[in-house]
């Protein structure tokens, strides 16, 4: 096994052991639930009724719950068994025949044929991936031609290195299984050296509204690393404050700050 397969199914390993301890809460979790990216990303995508669709990294499976009603299936993947298993048990209290499971299945290394989807969904997950070009080359080869890869992530700025590097250390501070914010401009290019031809790019105009008991509690963090968020969001510069809005807020809440997100479309040519 190469070394970077190991940091793989390392990486694989510690999103495993984070979300399947907290699986629960994401069904109920309202950034996640709701929220005007589901909305945009059915409204970008312009679904057709036959179409076939892959959501990567579903989660407690809300973007496929989203999008069933208005397409042929949803196949619904994830890296995390317990997380699948909340997907199910919502599939069975919504009643939606369309909806399927699958995985555990690798983002890097989907396990479908080539060109299975017409429309192939990421939403808040792909920061935990491992390999987010790999991610990338593995979502165009199952993409139809003609197809898109709908995709939703929280982002660093294009060109603040700084800000970038003081929002990856919040993220991975309060959840060691993340790997980085990309910014927008790194996504367009890494979809773009896959294959994809970007469509539509809607950056930041919905933001994850997080506080930060909320944002720490959904995942059991304990008090030291509670205490260097703390510290990291009262010395953060006017950039960083900026950039995820950051607002002082009584306590318990202490903080709140809305994380900003890409949504864009990425099309599979047809030739």
């Amino acid at each position: 096994m190469t070394n970077q397969r190991v940091a793989m199914e390392a990486q694989h390993e510690k999103a495993r052991q984070q979300f399947g301890a907290v699986a629960e809460k994401y069904v109920t979790s309202k950034v996640h639930a709701e929220g005007e990216s589901l909305q945009l990303m059915v409204e970008m995508a312009k679904p057709r009724p036959t179409a076939r669709v892959l959501d990567v990294g579903t989660g407690a499976g809300h973007t496929a719950f989203a999008f069933a009603p208005h397409v042929a299936s949803v196949v619904a993947s994830d890296i995390t068994e317990q997380m699948l298993e909340q997907v199910r048990r919502g599939i069975a209290q919504r009643g939606l025949a369309n909806v399927t499971t699958a995985g555990p299945a690798p983002a890097e290394d989907l396990p479908f044929p080539d060109a299975s989807f017409e429309l192939v969904l990421c939403r808040t997950a792909a920061h935990h991936f491992a390999d987010a070009q790999a991610f990338m080359r593995s979502a165009f080869r199952v993409t139809t031609p003609g197809g898109a890869l709908v995709f939703c992530d929280t982002i660093a700025p294009d060109d603040d290195p700084a800000t970038d590097a003081w929002l990856d250390e919040i993220e991975r501070v309060r959840d060691p299984s993340h790997v980085r914010d990309w910014s927008t401009r790194e996504w367009r290019q890494m979809a773009e050296a896959a294959g994809y031809v970007t469509g539509a790019e809607d950056p930041t105009s919905d933001r994850a509204w997080l506080t930060l008991d909320d944002w720490t509690g959904r995942m059991n963090v304990p008090r030291d690393r509670y205490a260097r968020l703390l510290e990291l969001f009262t010395n953060a510069t006017e950039a960083q404050k900026q950039w995820v809005v950051l607002e002082p807020r009584p306590e318990p809440e202490v903080y709140a700050f809305g994380l900003p997100k890409l949504i864009a479309v990425y099309r599979k040519p047809v030739r």
